[in-house]
């Protein structure tokens, strides 16, 4: 691609600009846009962020978002930024950010008056990209090498999940590569490591462990050195260095055809396999009468996980050792592995040292992966930034993470914990898991029950007890009920065959959207039994949360070792009767999961499927201000943010409330446990003060010579309209015909092509429709793929020599992707990319309309967040100054048509640029572009 320094008027006007005007959806109109990108030496600024900017000169535009994004910071508040793909805002998000951790008292100007300019530690840097993951990374690379001397280089971590990080799990070992398997691995390592362990392990020579290290040591009188490696450790480090050393030394089994264990081409200590307690015993201590271990004491378990507790990590990976101080996935297996530890574990220790941690959405959304960030390493609290790129995905990506669910497995768990309890509080113990317990212990265990575990409120009553039980038992049936009313599902439970075209998560709603009133089928349930009543659904989690206490109590005094479910699944039954049905939807979903076995009162067909009862959060907005709300500061950038006043409001951060504004509020365990589940509501923010939150617009500044944007004037591309996908012009729908068409004249132009159609469907058309006709260009189509398909995708279709690659307006390609240079020439968008239509995407319609002031229902739900995608397809061309391009959207919605006009959401700058044209001219128009920039 190559620019010129003068312009012509490129294309053929169907109808005058003047009768399309220009609006902003309800906002204000934004001023004339400067047509130029201004850029700054950096040298001459005088500002102390400048020793993190990496380049000589700044764009114009990046300089006056680095100052907003300080002001922002200074009054802790969020800053919202709509940039032009390729500006340049993941560079001033971090530069403004890191002068901020480093230099705090500069921030005593920008502070509200009488206020002490806010301190902080870190910044946690998200998106749900993972090509821009790797765009964070190459930025703080590329600061840490131009760093003056002087400066300390920023200390960077990549987070990834459990199934990238855990060695085990990258092992290719028999069971061990799904989460459930890890976990039972991690608990057996976790008691063979425990101080006060019943497990005699046969000590290497070469250690000599203290008393309290050996498993027939009396704790009941524990020496003053027991106590303090007690205080100091949460496992016993003697005895997880031990298992690392007997492990290491054990004997390849006979199939074993090769002694040592490696993973992803790194050699290991461990030899290849997965031990087994059996293997780490001193059989002469065992039980005479047996020789072995008691059944629950037996099992596999993980020695990288063990080693990592016996704290041999700490000094493996220094920042130092990594790429610029920044540490990744590869950096971390590749030390961590070949010393026997846990890289998992690792990245969560570097992560507490870092200035940077990189990571997604699911670091900062999703409950259970929170617990890593939050809770497990506190680095989510007043004295971090977030910076979340790609902000215009919250909505949709954040409905899933903040969903809630308790799925079969889980339910039948919490119903034999609350059996459990009841057996022993009513005295039933012959029914009980221990038939043979002594008299003592069983009033003992009696006692724990009704006392509560000794809280300091009032115990458990048996017929509490019991009405819970029934309460789980009624929701099982209802979920195996209502799942088998699904097609997919009732195909294997009428055939006892498996739907190989189903395997997708599959949907069954509880509740009409429409008619709210109406109640859900399992409230319904429960309503019709007589012994039960919805404050017994209310108090679950009073109860479940008691439960803990209680089994504790029982594994302390010896009586039964059980982990309960927890009082989540209490908390679960309490946001179903409380929730609001018009933001919380109730439903049943199946998950594809193919099981070796499962339990026999469970239907055949769970063997295929596992099934869950569901709350689908609607309008995430009370969890995403909750998590706001415990941050420092932060700037939610994209492309694609407008139209504001909706997505303000539809995430919550229209309304943060300041840092203790909401302790008075949360004065209790339950009243957290409240917030936790339910976020902050519109209620609890109206008699608090709020953090501020400003919004910028920054438009595309490269020169309009560089650039063509047309609207191809074509009747709407819907299912209704353009009938069969047939590649035979005969056979096609005039609709059809005419888009093919257009399709035909765009792949006749010079340079790479990308074409963007509103399904992965109408990709694999129009790719077997270009099959069809002569053109010297190589093809390619995407499909929904993993990401390192995606990768060698597009390194074919980047190499040497024109090409076209057909995606889908609704895939990762469109957005994220970085085509810079000679990567992309044009890029032509078919269409509107709708969600296929749903259940949940109607609750979530009836949803917006309800809950959101700014726009109607199907606009925020539907139409804006499609178009927004749209915007982003058009975003991968005209990535840099000197880069030239096309840029074409087909379908009336986009240009001259009066219903369902989507040119209103557009930006301001798109809607004066992207001139409608007839597509019979359109190639004449592209052709002469090229000439002209020749």
């Amino acid at each position: 691609m190559s620019s010129q320094d003068s312009s012509t008027d490129q294309c053929p006007r169907s109808r005058s600009l003047e009768e399309l005007p220009v609006t902003d959806a309800g906002q204000p109109t934004e001023s004339t846009t400067r047509q130029t990108m201004c850029t700054d030496t950096v040298s001459d600024i005088d500002a102390g962020w400048t020793p993190y900017f990496r380049y000589d000169t700044i764009y114009a535009d990046q300089r006056a978002a680095i100052e907003s994004f300080l002001d922002t910071l200074g009054e802790q508040g969020y800053y919202l930024k709509e940039g032009a793909c390729g500006t340049g805002k993941t560079l001033a998000a971090i530069t403004a950010s890191i002068h901020a951790i480093r230099n705090p008292k500069q921030l005593n100007d920008r502070s509200p008056t009488n206020a002490s300019a806010p301190e902080y530690d870190r910044v946690i840097a998200v998106t749900p990209v993972k090509k821009q993951l790797q765009q964070f990374i190459a930025e703080l690379r590329g600061i840490n090498a131009t760093l003056p001397a002087e400066t300390d280089p920023i200390q960077t971590v990549v987070l990834r999940g459990q199934a990238d990080m855990m060695a085990i799990r990258n092992a290719e070992l028999p069971k061990t590569d799904t989460q459930e398997a890890t976990q039972d691995l991690r608990a057996t390592t976790r008691e063979v490591i425990r101080f006060n362990s019943d497990i005699p392990l046969d000590w290497p020579d070469n250690l000599s462990p203290p008393a309290y290290s050996m498993a027939e040591y009396d704790w009941s009188t524990p020496s003053e050195g027991a106590v303090q490696a007690q205080e100091n450790h949460q496992y016993d480090p003697n005895r997880a260095e031990a298992i690392r050393h007997i492990v290491a030394q054990l004997e390849p089994r006979d199939t074993e055809s090769n002694a040592q264990l490696c993973i992803d081409g790194i050699e290991t200590p461990y030899p290849q396999h997965v031990p087994h307690t059996s293997e780490i015993v001193d059989s002469t201590r065992l039980d005479s009468n047996y020789n072995q271990l008691p059944s629950d004491l037996q099992g596999r378990f993980d020695p990288f996980y063990a080693a990592t507790l016996a704290g041999l990590q700490e000094s493996i990976v220094e920042f130092a050792d990594a790429p610029s101080h920044v540490i990744d996935k590869q950096t971390l297996f590749e030390a961590t592995v070949a010393s026997g530890c846990c890289p998992h574990e690792l990245m969560c220790i570097l992560a507490q040292q870092a200035d940077v941690i990189i990571g997604n959405y699911n670091h900062l959304l999703d409950p259970e992966t929170r617990y890593l960030t939050d809770r497990k390493l506190g680095l989510l609290n007043e004295r971090t930034i977030a910076i979340i790129d790609e902000a215009h995905q919250l909505e949709e990506r954040s409905r899933d993470n903040l969903s809630t669910s308790v799925d079969l497995y889980t339910l039948m768990k919490a119903r034999n914990d609350v059996r459990i309890a009841r057996q022993y509080a009513s005295g039933s113990i012959v029914d009980s898991p221990t038939p043979n317990l002594p008299r003592e212990d069983a009033e003992l265990a009696q006692k724990i029950v009704e006392d509560g575990a000794k809280l300091r409120t009032s115990g458990i009553e048996v017929e509490e007890l019991r009405a819970v039980e029934k309460l789980l038992n009624i929701a099982k049936q209802r979920l195996i009920d209502a799942s088998e009313t699904i097609d997919a599902v009732g195909l294997i439970h009428r055939f006892g065959q498996e739907d190989s075209e189903a395997q997708s998560r599959e949907i069954k709603s509880l509740v009409d959207p429409n008619n709210l009133n109406w109640g859900d089928q399992l409230t319904r349930d429960l309503e019709r039994d007589e012994s039960i009543s919805m404050s017994v659904m209310q108090g679950a989690e009073r109860i479940m949360s008691r439960l803990e206490k209680v089994f504790t109590a029982f594994t302390e005094h010896g009586i039964l070792n059980r982990t309960p479910q927890g009082q989540e699944v209490g908390a679960f039954f309490r946001q179903w009767a409380q929730a609001p049905h018009a933001v919380y939807h109730p439903e049943v979903r199946v998950i594809p999961s193919q099981k070796e076995s499962f339990p026999d009162q469970f239907p055949a067909w769970v063997e295929h499927w596992t099934p869950e009862l569901r709350l689908f959060n609607c309008i995430p907005k009370r969890e995403l201000r909750r998590v706001f709300s415990e941050l420092g500061s932060g700037i939610l950038m994209s492309a694609t943010l407008r139209p504001k006043e909706p997505f303000r409001e539809s995430i919550g951060i229209d309304a943060v409330p300041q840092l203790g504004e909401l302790d008075t509020k949360v004065q209790s365990t339950e009243d957290e446990m409240t917030l936790w589940m339910n976020g902050i509501t519109d209620e609890m923010t109206e008699d608090v003060e709020t953090r501020p939150t400003t919004f910028d617009r920054f438009p595309l500044r490269f020169s309009p010579k560089n650039r063509l944007s047309v609207v191809v004037d074509l009747p709407k591309f819907t299912k209704a309209n353009r009938g069969e996908r047939e590649t035979n012009h005969q056979a096609m729908t005039d609709i059809r015909e005419q888009y093919a068409e257009v399709i035909a004249q765009v792949a006749r132009t010079e340079g790479n092509i990308l074409i963007a159609m509103p399904s992965y469907s109408e990709a694999a058309w129009a790719y077997e429709y270009l099959r069809t006709l002569s053109i010297e260009k190589r093809c390619f189509v995407d499909k929904s793929s993993t990401a390192d398909e995606t990768d060698t995708l597009l390194s074919k279709f980047f190499e040497s020599g024109d090409a076209i690659l057909c995606t889908s307006l609704r895939g990762t390609i469109t957005e994220g992707v970085d085509f810079d240079g000679e990567k992309l020439h044009t890029c032509l968008s078919v269409g509107v990319p709708l969600a296929p239509p749903s259940s949940e995407m109607d609750a979530v319609e009836i949803a917006y309309q309800r809950a959101i002031t700014e726009t109607g229902g199907q606009e925020a739900a539907r139409l804006i967040p499609s178009t927004r995608r749209v915007r982003q397809s058009v975003g991968r061309v005209i990535r840099g100054v000197n880069e030239t391009g096309v840029r074409i959207l087909a379908d009336e919605r986009y240009g001259t048509s009066d219903s369902t006009n989507l040119r209103r959401y557009l930006s301001p700058q798109q809607q004066r640029e992207f001139t409608p044209v007839e597509y019979t001219d359109l190639g004449g128009a592209i052709t002469r572009f090229w000439q002209y920039h020749k």
